[in-house]
């Protein structure tokens, strides 16, 4: 009986797969190894935060937490160059594949250096505007240099379609803060100890990635890549996107502790929050999706049944935590937030749509992105720009602010639809 469903034909536009092929396929493969281990991170992190705060208390747990702050909003401005070397590894020849570490390696530490020692050089006014230990502050350069060597080597072995080896070094990283942070706290060291634990958890994660490349060959020996032009020219657009979409999360947030009382920005992050777990839940298929497409694009391989499956797990996924949402909200509120923040569960669902149709619009993008068609993107900061604009003229309530997101996402997702239909009689754009 399994087998006979399995061996079904299931349509999927100009084609058709069985079930079996849909199970074997590198996408699902990959997937599962992403969304699982995605996964695991998150709870490891929501452990990590649990245990450190409660052995910390409040005044040593906020020192903590601003460097963890400082040190992600680094990260978020430096994540596109993630995407801009998953895009270009997977697409290259193996003869290539060295010469394009090499490239990548001179681009992420020369800015890694310098930006680390300009914040060295900064310890002592960060320590003070931020109101934590010096220390803490000195910190924050050698760290920010690793997590952007770090950077590299995950978004490379995700380029070469190690997805499990990238989602080892993610988890070692976490649980390193888990242990050494333990391990230093209880030592006496406090805030200090969890922030020093951070450090050498990120290179421990750095030197797992080190190992997991030993092959790849390194020096002036190495022949220069040829094609550093259009690695820079393909980043700008990138670049973009990935300001743009991190605005989508963050602008909301700050208006709305700006316009509204604690209680209400309170509520508001909570339902962000439980939002988010479409984003987050879904967007590891994107990120199989992405090398798998690139690289049977420059191939001139078919790529297209990639394109549809990612679509459809990318819906399923975001579709089944929408439907809790829908028809259990205070349940959820409750399992996560517990009883004080049962306000939420009013505005779950509508910001579940929300974050749905953005997710599924994500995707669409970084398709867009692995063919390299990149001015679609532009159109995202526009976007963005309008969600500001919209929240400060019309934030008279919290419902208003979530359906000026929900509008957007709407005639963002169409604008994108119609991109598609328009998009497929272009060649690349770059």
């Amino acid at each position: 009986m399994i087998e006979k469903i399995l061996s079904l034909q299931i349509p999927l536009v100009k084609t058709k797969l069985s079930g079996k092929e849909i199970l074997k396929h590198p996408l699902f493969g990959g997937s599962a190894i992403m969304i699982t281990g995605s996964n695991l991170a998150n709870l490891l992190a929501y452990v990590y935060h649990l245990l450190i705060g409660r052995l910390l208390g409040p005044s040593p747990y906020g020192e903590l937490a601003a460097f963890i702050a400082i040190l992600g909003m680094i990260s978020v401005v430096f994540n596109f160059m993630s995407l801009v070397i998953v895009k270009f590894v997977s697409g290259a020849k193996e003869s290539e594949k060295s010469s394009l570490f090499n490239y990548f390696y001179k681009k992420m530490v020369i800015p890694g250096m310098l930006f680390g020692m300009l914040l060295l050089v900064l310890s002592n006014p960060i320590a003070g505007f931020l109101k934590i230990d010096f220390k803490i502050a000195l910190l924050l350069g050698p760290s920010v240099f690793v997590a952007l060597l770090t950077l590299l080597y995950r978004a490379y072995l995700q380029g070469v379609l190690k997805f499990f080896k990238t989602i080892l070094m993610t988890n070692l990283d976490i649980f390193s803060r888990i242990i050494f942070g333990l391990l230093f706290i209880i030592a006496g060291m406090s805030s200090l100890g969890a922030t020093f634990g951070i450090f050498l958890a990120l290179i421990a994660s750095y030197l797992l990635g080190v190992y997991f490349l030993r092959n790849i060959r390194t020096g002036k020996k190495i022949s220069k890549y040829s094609n550093g032009k259009k690695v820079i020219r393909y980043a700008l657009p990138v670049f973009i996107y990935s300001i743009a979409s991190n605005s989508f999360f963050m602008t909301d947030l700050i208006l709305i502790k700006h316009y509204f009382s604690s209680f209400d920005a309170g509520i508001y992050a909570s339902v962000s929050t439980l939002g988010k777990i479409i984003f987050y839940g879904a967007a590891p298929v994107s990120s199989v999706m992405f090398p798998l497409i690139s690289q049977r694009y420059a191939k001139g391989q078919n790529y297209k049944n990639i394109f549809y499956l990612s679509l459809i797990l990318t819906s399923g996924i975001s579709l089944g935590v929408l439907v809790l949402y829908g028809f259990f909200p205070e349940l959820m509120v409750k399992i996560l937030y517990g009883q004080r923040f049962l306000a939420a569960s009013a505005f779950l669902f509508r910001y579940g749509i929300f974050m749905t149709i953005f997710t599924v619009s994500n995707l669409l993008l970084s398709y867009f992105l692995s063919l390299e068609k990149t001015r679609v993107v532009y159109i995202l900061p526009l976007f963005s720009l309008a969600q500001i604009i919209g929240i400060v003229y019309f934030h008279s309530s919290l419902n208003q602010v979530i359906n000026i997101s929900l509008l957007l996402s709407i005639f963002l997702i169409i604008s994108l639809s119609f991109y598609i239909i328009y998009g497929s009689t272009q060649k690349k754009e770059n």
